[in-house]
């Protein structure tokens, strides 16, 4: 638990890719991939540069919070939204912190693994869930209430 793993066999071309990876959340099947695609002249993905937006700190307290996600095949995932000084931060239960880029006032830039994460509003301005969005998969987290320890 915690790492991942990816072996691509090329054998026409005598091509062996390993990509190994330390956080369980990486996209390690895109970087074999593009490993790949490097190695036999082939066209790959860059991954992109944020688009990094100022950001009002009361925005990032509006957005601190827990959040509860059920992903299909997989046990339910909590993260926890929080601010660092100008920073805002997402931790996964049992997972390293990582930052959440600003690229606007409701959608961020995951550069671990990346990947995008968007806060949604309902009509009144409060906050009710977190979408995360890797290699075009969206998973939705609801946020919890305050009180809410589950």
């Amino acid at each position: 638990m915690g790492f991942v793993t990816i072996i691509e066999r090329y054998p026409g071309e005598k091509l062996l890719v390993v990509a190994l990876s330390n956080l369980e959340n990486s996209p390690i099947g895109s970087i074999g991939t593009d490993l790949a695609a490097i190695a036999l002249g082939q066209r790959y993905v860059v991954p992109r540069e944020p688009k990094v937006a100022k950001l009002d700190p009361a925005i990032c307290d509006a957005y601190a919070g827990r959040y509860e996600a059920d992903v299909p095949g997989k046990d339910r995932k909590l993260f926890t939204v929080s601010r660092d000084g100008s920073r805002l931060m997402c931790e996964p239960t049992g997972k390293a912190k990582f930052v959440l880029t600003p690229e606007s006032d409701t959608s961020f830039y995951i550069r671990a693994v990346d990947s995008e994460a968007r806060f949604v509003k309902n009509p009144a301005g409060k906050v009710t869930h977190l979408v995360l969005i890797e290699d075009g998969h969206e998973v939705t987290a609801k946020r919890l209430p305050a009180e809410a320890h589950p």
